[in-house]
């Protein structure tokens, strides 16, 4: 199997499992919890997404690596790391643009590990990304049910909003 089918078919695994851990798990705890509170405890995984920037590290990939894709991968998942940090912080102190920075976080994320996954299917990655597969096979999926369970909070939710203000 070549390695770009063998990348998807764990990518793929990896997001049916994320997928059970999110709706058996999370989502009925998320339910019983304040929202600020449920959103800073599921938006936890994003701090970890600094792993992006080993893209940049010739111990990680390949040098044959495209490196506008790996720059723009490390940047993004900086850029997201930072964000999501800075929300979580506001959503812990109950303070007033909690929401607003964790809806900024979540779809600068998206967008950005949406745009990272088609970039690198039409950059050929998984040719090149050596040790950093383990990270496209298990947090890339990991991070999109993240994302992705986090926004569903904010959606569900949005009567909460007011409990943030009180």
């Amino acid at each position: 199997m070549d390695s770009t089918r063998l990348l998807a078919l764990q990518s793929f695994a990896s997001l049916i499992a994320w997928t059970l851990v999110a709706s058996l798990v999370v989502a009925p705890w998320a339910r019983d919890r304040p929202v600020h509170r449920a959103l800073a405890i599921v938006m936890l995984p994003l701090a970890f997404r600094h792993l992006g920037m080993t893209m940049l590290s010739g111990q990680v990939v390949r040098p044959t690596l495209d490196a506008d894709f790996a720059r723009h991968v490390a940047i993004g998942d900086g850029v997201t790391v930072a964000l999501s940090v800075i929300a979580i912080a506001l959503l812990a102190g109950r303070r007033r643009f909690a929401l607003g920075a964790a809806w900024l976080a979540n779809v600068v994320g998206l967008a950005d590990l949406l745009f990272n996954v088609a970039n690198g299917a039409r950059v050929g990655a998984a040719d090149h990304v050596g040790a950093q597969w383990f990270v496209l096979a298990f947090g890339v999926p990991g991070m999109a049910v993240v994302h992705g369970t986090a926004l569903w909070i904010l959606i569900d939710r949005r009567a909460d909003a007011g409990k943030l203000r009180a």
